[in-house]
């Protein structure tokens, strides 16, 4: 309708255009503008993801390829410098997202597991303290850095300078108990290891409210179980080179679908709606209330499992 109705104005201009035409054609093109640009900034992320999935595969390939005829000793973090060097690529690939909110400092890794396979990730990097090495929380937009003064939440520094933010040095619990088969153990923190914690923009703006969702950084880590002694222990992974060496076993939750994961966000609380419970079905297992993550509330305890995924999204 509006291509037909711009065709007969436009077949007028031989005899010229009223200054009411002249508007009618601008205001049919706003409207084909309105249309179409969501439509090519859609398409232009949808290429993005493209061409940094096509990346890391060919990132991968090429990494297996210089696995397999020059070798590697044992889990490794990144072989892209040695792959550069022995020819194999010509340079580490540009972050496409270099330009988005909490990505500008993220680059490509190529890690090697003890097994001796390739994974290609995009990564804010690690840190070590005390020896261990871990990956650093991978911020998206909407995350605010947070910590606790001791009084009250604030704002937390994001490059952590003086582990300011966060510190993975170990097991966070670390449990020292001199008889492990009494079922009786003792958490302790002696390291001073803290957890990475962020705040959502549901209610923190980063200077004067810090009363939003909160989410805990952690780490890509293989993991042990020890029946004898009832202890789970684990290993920080740099990027994602699993060291699977001694019993250990990688973890599911770092992988989703194809996609590697360097480490995962999780609700530090359990799950609340901003409107209040009602504990009733009637009142909770409904699609209009709003989730939020925060202390001193009630569960959202009322709701069935699939109307929980849709409110989640």
């Amino acid at each position: 309708m509006l291509k037909e109705k711009l065709k007969k104005i436009i077949n007028k201009a031989k005899k010229g255009f009223t200054l009411l035409e002249l508007l009618i054609v601008l205001v049919i093109m706003a409207a084909l503008a309105v249309i179409a640009v969501p439509i090519f900034i859609n398409k232009a992320d949808e290429a993005k993801q493209l061409a940094q999935k096509a990346t890391m595969l060919t990132l991968e390939n090429q990494a297996q390829s210089y696995i397999w005829e020059v070798g590697v000793l044992g889990a490794t973090e990144d072989i892209l410098s040695d792959m550069i060097a022995a020819g194999y690529i010509k340079e580490v690939p540009e972050n496409l997202y270099k330009n988005v909110p909490n990505n500008s400092d993220k680059t490509y890794v190529t890690s090697v597991d003890s097994e001796w396979k390739a994974t290609a990730i995009l990564t804010a990097g690690t840190a070590t303290d005390n020896g261990v090495t871990y990956n650093k929380p991978d911020l998206v937009e909407g995350m605010v850095p947070v910590k606790w003064n001791g009084t009250s939440w604030t704002l937390a520094d994001v490059a952590n300078t003086a582990n300011d933010w966060y510190k993975y040095n170990g097991d966070l619990d670390n449990i020292t108990d001199a008889n492990k088969n009494d079922g009786v153990v003792t958490a302790v923190n002696t390291n001073g290891e803290k957890w990475a914690n962020v705040m959502l923009r549901d209610g923190c703006n980063g200077s004067t409210a810090f009363n939003g969702s909160m989410m805990v950084w952690i780490p890509r880590y293989t993991y042990k179980v020890d029946k004898t002694n009832k202890r789970i222990y684990i290993k920080y992974t740099a990027g994602a080179a699993d060291d699977t060496s001694g019993g250990y076993l990688k973890h599911p939750a770092f992988k989703l679908g194809s996609q590697e994961l360097t480490g995962i966000w999780v609700a530090k609380f359990e799950a609340s709606p901003k409107e209040g419970v009602g504990n009733s079905a009637a009142t909770d297992d409904v699609l209009t209330k709003h989730i939020q993550i925060k202390p001193d509330v009630a569960s959202w305890r009322y709701i069935r499992i699939g109307n929980m995924f849709t409110v989640c999204r």
